[in-house]
């Protein structure tokens, strides 16, 4: 997978590939023209996900009948696996201090899914939260310093979203929930920016950052979508019918800047980016 463009200030870990069962780690950091390919999978067994702070990165894969687990890449490697396995898991997500956070979907005994944290990857991991059946917990993020943010969701029989929250801090005494007032965009993800705002897509397609205040601002996309946070303030954004990367600037109206492009056959999401 080629990449063309200028200077990305940051690192974004994408999964790209032909289709997207056939999904391959990339690190995108500086020139996207040098971007690093991380593992190499046969098609049809690529990764699910990806989780990564400054120093580790934790994959997704589907193996043995289904069974989702958690394997941390071997980065001394080329192709990184195999690495250390880590257990069943998904919707990985590393702190900046190495917490782990993820998802055991349909948790043994509870009728729910649950959110685990482990204070380290090879750590033993907590419950913090629990979501009945037939909520699912979609993704989980940790902020720069630490904290948790889930989004949680219940899809109806045509595939639809609905009952879509996010929830802040779960398994703390400040846990609260945030109703999006629209149904999220689950492929865009829930990101943290570098000062506390919680940013979200919905349905338009809209930007919403919620800033640490409680106050919100809202950005139409058009063909963009926003994802994750880069250190100077911006949001990393695709637009899937050009082809194209962007940066999106909330501090200009949402004004989107063009930086490079990707192969118009490709099947891509943005995954992380670590703070």
């Amino acid at each position: 997978m080629r990449f063309t463009g200028g200077y990305l200030p940051g690192t974004v870990y994408m999964g790209a590939g032909p289709d997207e069962l056939s999904l391959d780690a990339y690190r995108l950091s500086g020139s996207l023209s040098k971007t690093e390919r991380l593992t190499y999978s046969p098609i049809g067994l690529g990764i699910q996900g990806l989780g990564a702070n400054q120093h580790d990165v934790v994959i997704n894969r589907i193996c043995c009948g289904g069974l989702n687990f958690m394997e941390q890449l071997n980065l001394d490697r080329r192709g990184g696996l195999p690495g250390a396995v880590l257990g069943n898991g998904n919707a990985e997500s590393i702190a900046p201090d190495g917490q782990l956070a993820y998802v055991i979907q349909n948790y043994p005994g509870c009728k729910c899914d649950a959110l685990l944290v482990r204070p380290s990857l090879l750590g033993t991991g907590r419950i913090i939260y629990r979501e009945p059946h037939p909520g699912m917990i979609l993704s989980a993020v940790w902020s720069p310093g630490d904290r948790l943010a889930a989004m949680i969701g219940t899809y109806k029989s045509d595939g639809a979203l609905a009952n879509n929250e996010i929830v802040l801090y779960p398994g703390t005494a400040q846990q609260r929930i945030i109703n999006p007032g629209a149904t999220l965009d689950v492929e865009s993800g829930l990101w943290w920016g570098p000062h506390g705002e919680l940013s979200y897509e919905v349905t338009g397609p809209r930007l919403v950052v919620r800033y640490s205040s409680g106050q919100t601002r809202s950005f139409l996309l058009g063909n963009w979508h926003a994802t994750c946070w880069l250190p100077n303030d911006t949001i990393f954004a695709v637009d899937l019918l050009k082809d194209a990367f962007g940066m999106l600037n909330p501090a200009t109206g949402g004004t989107v800047e063009t930086i490079g492009g990707f192969p118009n056959e490709a099947t891509l999401y943005v995954l992380d980016c670590p703070h």
